[in-house]
C-alpha cells in the first residue's frame, strides 16, 4: 500500500509539471519594483530594468510554455498560468565599474488558476562592465534565464542564481 502511494504521488506530480509543456503563461508587461525598495533615480530614469527584465521573462519562458502573453498587470486572481513576480531590490550606484558591483534581486509566484505551483528569490550580481545600466540588465537578464529554468520544474521557495 506504501508503493502504490508513492507511485500515485509521483504520477501527480509529474502530471501537474507535465501541464506546464503547451500552456499559455501570463507575465506582467513591466515587473513592478515592490513598494518601499530604494531605487537611485537615474537607474529608474534610464534603465528601463521593469521592461527590460519582463521582456526576457516572456523570452525565457517560450521554452516551457507554448505562449506568453504579457498583461498590464497580474496576481493570483488572473486565471490560468500566471507569474506573479516583483523586482525588491536593486544596488546600482551610478559610475559604472568604478562604484562597485550592480545586483537586481526579484521574488515571484507562480500560479496555477489561483493555487501556488511554486515560489523563488533570484538574484544576480556582476562586477564587469562599464555602464551602470547594462551592468544591471545583464543581472535582469540572468534572473530571467534562471526563472526560465525554473519554470520546467517550478519549486516552494527556490533559491535562483547568486540567491542560494
Amino acid at each position: 500500500m506504501r508503493y502504490l502511494t508513492i507511485i500515485i504521488a509521483s504520477l501527480t506530480l509529474f502530471a501537474t509539471r507535465a501541464t506546464l509543456a503547451g500552456d499559455i503563461l501570463t507575465v506582467p508587461i513591466r515587473v513592478p519594483i515592490a513598494e518601499g525598495v530604494s531605487v537611485p533615480n537615474a537607474v529608474l530614469a534610464e534603465c528601463e530594468l521593469e521592461r527590460k527584465l519582463a521582456k526576457s521573462l516572456a523570452s525565457e519562458a517560450k521554452g516551457p510554455y507554448r505562449k506568453v502573453v504579457m498583461k498590464p498587470a497580474v496576481s493570483a486572481e488572473t486565471p490560468g498560468h500566471v507569474l506573479d513576480i516583483k523586482i525588491t531590490a536593486v544596488l546600482g550606484p551610478g559610475g559604472g565599474k568604478y562604484s562597485g558591483p550592480k545586483s537586481v534581486t526579484a521574488e515571484g509566484t507562480l500560479y496555477v488558476d489561483g493555487k501556488v505551483l511554486g515560489t523563488f528569490v533570484a538574484r544576480r550580481y556582476t562586477n564587469k562592465g562599464k555602464h551602470t545600466c547594462r551592468m544591471l540588465q545583464r543581472d535582469a537578464e540572468e534572473i530571467a534565464e534562471d526563472v526560465g529554468k525554473w519554470l520546467k520544474a517550478p519549486v516552494m521557495n527556490a533559491r535562483l542564481g547568486d540567491a542560494d
